[in-house]
């Protein structure tokens, strides 16, 4: 299992001073975790290009994720 630093980012400039720090992780294997009793968490697994275009029409709107993106598209560019 290897885990590497992509980078980070502010998620909300000027508002908080909440850092964010993206982490590729490679080797991961599937396992079982008990929920907490309000969470609802489905896996969805995506290619890079994917989850891409998933951005490009709008259905991936959170920052987080779209900066994880962003951070991973260009590790890959390099």
């Amino acid at each position: 299992m290897g885990v590497e630093a992509l980078g980070g980012f502010y998620s909300a400039p000027g508002f908080c001073t909440e850092y964010l720090q993206a982490f590729l992780c490679t080797g991961l294997r599937p396992s079982q975790r008990q929920a907490d009793f309000d969470e609802e968490i489905a896996l969805v697994r995506l290619t890079l290009a994917e989850a891409l275009d998933r951005a490009r029409r709008g259905e991936i709107e959170d920052a987080k994720t779209l900066g994880a993106l962003l951070l991973y598209q260009l590790r890959k560019a390099n």
